[in-house]
């Protein structure tokens, strides 16, 4: 489900009645993100969803939003990675800072972070290697190797329509499949 998320673009400096409603709708455009980000990272660190490092790592995430919103930062995927760096950065601060971490234990948390995207990424290996042929093909040239659609098509021999259609059904099978583990 992609939603269009406000941002201010090209705003006005002078206007900062606009730009701050900008810089607000942005945030509440992104809360329940942030939210569900900070619960999780609690939750893989062992800690109730009512621990103060959730409400710590959304503030940190809304500050960089804020900014975002500021510069008049689009692109969902770079802000969905933005809060989720932002969440992770804070909740390790937050937990070394009051002691519920050695400092030793940082490192324990980037291996436990690079487990489950290594994790992550075996799921959507397994996952494309069940998806027909030209669905893989499309998703190796658009991904893996980040070439454009234009020079995907060229490469498949085929039009640009045809690539993002092939696209367009990758995400739709991935979007079924990701509600379906979540029902």
């Amino acid at each position: 489900m992609s939603t269009t998320r406000p941002f201010a673009r090209g705003a006005s400096a002078l206007d900062l009645a606009v730009n701050s409603n900008a810089e607000a709708c942005a945030v509440a455009a992104w809360e329940p993100d942030i939210i569900r980000c900070s619960k999780s990272a609690a939750r893989l660190r062992g800690l109730a969803a009512t621990h103060p490092l959730v409400e710590d790592a959304a503030q940190d995430a809304r500050i960089k939003v804020t900014l975002m919103a500021r510069k008049g930062v689009s692109g969902e995927h770079y802000v969905r990675s933005a809060i989720s760096n932002s969440v992770q950065n804070s909740a390790r601060q937050t937990l070394v800072a009051a002691n519920e971490v050695p400092p030793e234990g940082i490192d324990h948390l980037a291996e436990e972070a690079r487990d489950r995207d290594l994790f992550a990424e075996a799921q959507v290996r397994a996952w494309i290697a069940r998806q027909p042929e030209q669905l893989r093909v499309v998703y190796d040239l658009l991904y893996r190797e980040e070439v454009s659609q234009r020079e995907a098509a060229e490469r498949l021999g085929v039009r640009q329509p045809r690539v993002a259609k092939l696209h367009g059904e990758l995400i739709a099978r991935g979007r079924d499949e990701l509600r379906a583990l979540a029902a």
